[in-house]
């Protein structure tokens, strides 16, 4: 099974104001709760279920939950009501929910990244087989506090390197490496019967140096990983830029996908975000079907400049009576065919055929790309 837990029941105490009325994984970032951005990745991702955490407002979390299910990823809720069992104990009482011979994927609701799940999976899956107990995504970044590897990225080490502290089970610690972790680790089930000794309440970090000397913890690295703990009141405008960049790159690369296998222009485009707005891809494709070659091979608006404004409208709708929504849509639609025009020379078909400033994919992926930041 593809399975994973979020670690969603801390006090959230950075936080604060916010956190003073709702949990951390509630918290707003990009125009969605952080539970939310990352069960709906984890949705796209395949995975068939995902156990969630709870403790500070618990019931705001169930109640979300409830409101906004998955078809096809179960979701189930790991009462710490009683005592928040920090991320080890947290794990071990969530055993019973997730399957016993199947690895997990276990997430901070707090951290956002471009990380490609699937391959961080199969690579976790890969080493769990070959002998390894978890492996834990890992960087170069600047920190007070490091996991420490050896040249063969097994785990030999902690460290605070604030205050000094140092952990390990090594006698002589031998030269390694200091690294970061990310709060993205994988699990193999050979660990869960060994988390069963440990008390309720306890930290990941010492189960793994304990771990380490019978089951390799192993470090895994990926470049071109952007990525934000999202800790602190003034990190949430860095995170509203970086969903919203991150949004942008995925819808692109979905709407010039389905333009290449098939879809027109308008079709692509509009597709891309069609599930944002409930709306099923066979609906989406019939909507967008008259638009392309400039209104189906006329030479007016460029199809991929069709398929965004629908976009558009469905982001900011004109509602009867409401001249302020008119305003509103008006507004971000002048600038999405001001931001089209400058990128790519026309906003008609055939001018934009006449001028070939670029092929029509660049035009999908330039629609695309605006639908995101507009």
């Amino acid at each position: 099974m593809k399975q994973a837990m979020v670690f969603a029941a801390g006090l959230g105490t950075r936080l604060r104001p916010l956190t003073d009325t709702m949990p951390k994984a509630l918290v707003p970032v990009g125009g969605q709760p952080l539970l939310g951005l990352l069960l709906t990745k984890l949705y796209r991702a395949g995975f068939e279920r995902v156990v969630v955490n709870v403790h500070h407002f618990a019931e705001q979390i169930e109640a979300y939950l409830h409101a906004h299910p998955f078809v096809g990823m179960e979701v189930l809720v790991s009462d710490e009501r009683d005592q928040l069992l920090e991320t080890g104990g947290g794990l071990r009482r969530a055993l019973p929910l997730l399957d016993p011979d199947s690895p997990v994927l276990v997430h901070n609701v707090d951290i956002i990244s471009n990380l490609d799940l699937n391959a961080f999976w199969s690579e976790g899956v890969a080493q769990v087989e070959a002998g390894a107990a978890a492996m834990l995504l890992v960087s170069e970044r600047e920190t007070s506090r490091y996991f420490l590897f050896d040249a063969n990225h097994c785990l030999r080490g902690w460290k605070n390197v604030k205050t000094d502290e140092l952990k390990t089970f090594e006698t002589e610690l031998p030269a390694t490496r200091p690294l970061a972790f990310s709060g993205i680790h994988l699990v193999g089930p050979q660990a869960f019967p060994l988390l069963a000794n440990w008390p309720d309440r306890f930290g990941i970090v010492d189960f793994y140096l304990q771990t380490a000397p019978k089951y390799p913890i192993v470090a895994c690295e990926r470049e071109g990983v952007r990525m934000l703990d999202v800790g602190k009141v003034d990190s949430l405008e860095q995170a509203d830029v970086l969903v919203k960049e991150l949004v942008s790159q995925e819808k692109v690369s979905q709407a010039v996908a389905l333009f290449k296998s098939g879809c027109t222009c308008s079709q692509a485009v509009f597709l891309a975000y069609a599930e944002d707005f409930g709306l099923s891809r066979e609906a989406a494709l019939a909507l967008s079907s008259s638009f392309s070659g400039g209104v189906a091979r006329t030479g007016e608006l460029c199809g991929a400049v069709s398929g965004m404004l629908m976009v558009l409208g469905m982001k900011y709708p004109i509602q009867p009576g409401n001249p302020m929504s008119k305003q509103e849509n008006f507004k971000r639609v002048q600038e999405a065919m001001a931001a089209f025009r400058q990128a790519m020379g026309a906003v008609r078909c055939d001018e934009l055929l006449q001028s070939r400033k670029g092929p029509c994919a660049e035009c999908v992926a330039c629609a695309a790309n605006l639908c995101a930041k507009i």
